[in-house]
């Protein structure tokens, strides 16, 4: 595999040399009939380390073994140097990484579909879908897919964000019904859609999350625990940290009352200005990101719990299945349970704090019955949230989309951008160059 980097001019892009589409020397699959682009806008690396790219990458893989082609075309939001280029050939993926004013340049992206003989395109957000999809569509006469990581308007209001409450509402409404289908992940979301954005019912797909039984072996024996919880997740996106503080400060104290030993491991992407807050905070583990496999399994695995209380968002979300595919137990919340309706061995708790410290007591008080609730967990949620299980129904999907119909002056001009993309970690010292990512 290599990376192949184009020069900082649109032409020089056109007219560089054909790139082969077997550069790796693996053995070439049957054609498949479809051939699908996935867009979207927003900062990734390798190992994905946030729920939007867990999902993308694994979904994608899944769905590359049933024989369909998949290419990424993504804004560069996060690609600095040649490290961090050659990082991606990891994904073992097709992946166009565009500079904003390329990848919102609408003759640069259908000289790619073109190119790749794309006959699918899918997008993950209705801001990119409006700047895009309609001219795709208009243009190539593909059909399009619209996929609502959460409900935007909803999250919004959900951490008390209200601008642009009701112009959300309509552009989700709007990209929902031009889409040829859209995809959400739980049956929360579905009703909102249906019920709050009045979006055609038979339209709407429900596809979970998952896991890959083999990302949580390990070659190493299973650790042993070190009195701890565990709290997973990027701590810039509002709602992990909005309750990663709420367990901080209203439920660890009454927990150390009981148990003055137990300690809190916070994993993932952390803004400084939280760890230093809570410096002072002996009982707090800060240990950011962790990509090495084997260190982040043992540190899940040595954990009593996994804490899947949250107060606020919507979607599906990817902790409790990273708690879980570990072997350990989970409390959850109503907010945390939204998608897992199919779990009986989760924790849920009533959503208050004495109930919720009552209850992470009781679970350190029994140990051994909460390592066997952790496995039994693992069990359930191998067999009802596996990615191959997942990946049948979503290639259905994909099989029998059809072209809609739309007017031709169905367009906004007002510019919107993701709302992850708000998130302080968000730099601009991006490389500049279209890059392709080749396997």
């Amino acid at each position: 595999m290599y990376t192949k980097i184009f020069g900082q001019h649109l032409f020089e892009f056109y007219n560089n040399s054909v790139i082969s589409k077997n550069l790796s020397g693996a053995k070439q699959e049957k054609p498949s009939w479809i051939n699908l682009a996935i867009i979207m806008d927003s900062p990734f690396s390798f190992p994905p380390t946030t729920g939007f790219t867990y999902r993308l990458y694994n979904l994608t893989k899944a769905i590359q073994q049933k024989n369909v082609n998949v290419i990424w075309i993504v804004a560069n939001r996060s690609i600095k140097d040649k490290a961090d280029e050659l990082n991606l050939t990891k994904y073992n993926i097709p992946i166009y990484v565009l500079p904003e004013k390329y990848f919102y340049d609408k003759s640069t992206i259908l000289k790619i579909l073109n190119d790749e003989k794309i006959n699918l395109v899918q997008f993950e957000s209705s801001q990119t879908f409006l700047e895009m999809g309609i001219y795709i569509k208009e243009k190539l006469r593909i059909p399009t897919i619209i996929e609502f990581h959460d409900i935007e308007s909803t999250l919004r209001e959900s951490i008390d964000i209200k601008d642009d409450f009701d112009t959300l509402n309509y552009i989700q409404y709007l990209s929902a019904s031009i889409a040829d289908h859209v995809i959400c992940f739980t049956k929360l979301d579905y009703n909102t859609l249906i019920k709050k954005l009045d979006v055609n019912k038979n339209k709407i797909s429900i596809i979970s999350n998952g896991i890959w039984e083999d990302d949580f072996n390990s070659t190493s024996a299973f650790p042993e625990k070190d009195d701890s919880l565990v709290f997973l997740g990027n701590m810039f996106y509002p709602p992990n940290k909005e309750s990663l503080e709420f367990i901080i400060n209203n439920i660890l104290p009454k927990v150390l009352i009981k148990f003055p030993k137990i300690k809190l491991k916070v994993i993932g992407m952390t803004p400084k200005e939280l760890i230093n807050k809570y410096k002072d905070r002996k009982h707090l583990m800060f240990l950011g990101e962790i990509k090495d496999k084997e260190i982040y399994l043992n540190e899940l695995k040595k954990s009593i719990l996994g804490i899947g209380i949250l107060l606020s968002g919507s979607g599906m979300k990817i902790k409790i299945l990273n708690y879980a595919g570990a072997g350990i137990p989970v409390i959850i919340n109503d907010v945390g349970m939204h998608g897992y309706e199919k779990l009986s061995k989760l924790y849920l708790v009533d959503n208050n704090e004495v109930s919720i410290s009552e209850f992470i007591i009781k679970i350190l008080s029994n140990k051994q019955d909460s390592i066997v609730q952790g496995q039994d967990l693992k069990k359930e949620v191998l067999h009802n949230y596996n990615w191959i299980e997942i990946s049948k129904k979503y290639l259905k999907i994909l099989e029998k989309v059809k072209m809609y119909t739309f007017k031709k002056d169905f367009i906004v001009h007002k510019d919107f951008r993701p709302f992850w993309l708000q998130e302080n970690r968000i730099k601009d010292n991006f490389i500049q160059n279209i890059i392709r990512i080749n396997i």
